[in-house]
């Protein structure tokens, strides 16, 4: 609708660093989604329980944030861990799949198949640690459009 601006549900969680945290995640975000298509709610399921897999076994021990925009248009989430190290640029442009017997490292090729932008970076932890504790955090985001179909999308063979 022209002149009229959409509104942008915010849900943040903090997770704990356990083995829990995704199945926790993939709870609420049940709840947030509810709404939406149901390819777009699979496709987020499925790329933020990856990247708070990813937090809680490869950085350090510590809460996990995770946060969820949604407007009209799209769905971006942000899975904060206490990384101080991004990906490099090349690992989010185009990893590779695994090949089928390879037991893990599925998590940032599903990122690039399925969400229309993802990348990582590092911000600032700003007024989240006690005093005179302030250092970068890691980030992994990714974005996907309500009118997406990527489960659609990833199963045509490019």
């Amino acid at each position: 609708m022209v002149g009229v601006a959409s509104q942008c549900a915010r849900s943040v969680l903090s997770l704990p660093h356990d083995a829990g945290a995704a199945r926790t995640l993939r709870s609420h975000l049940a709840s947030v989604g509810a709404g939406w298509d149901p390819q777009v709610l699979h496709a987020v399921l499925l790329l933020a329980s990856e990247a708070v897999t990813n937090a809680v076994r490869h950085a350090p021990a510590a809460p996990v944030l995770v946060r969820i925009a949604d407007d009209d248009e799209q769905v971006g989430v942000e899975v904060v861990d206490a990384g101080t190290t991004p990906l490099a640029p090349s690992r989010c442009a185009d990893s590779p799949m695994p090949r089928t017997e390879h037991l893990g490292g599925r998590g940032l090729p599903l990122l690039g198949l399925l969400a229309d932008g993802w990348g990582s970076l590092l911000e600032d932890a700003g007024d989240d640690l006690p005093a005179g504790a302030r250092r970068a955090r890691h980030v992994v985001w990714f974005t996907l459009a309500h009118s997406a179909r990527p489960l659609s999308r990833a199963a045509v063979p490019a």
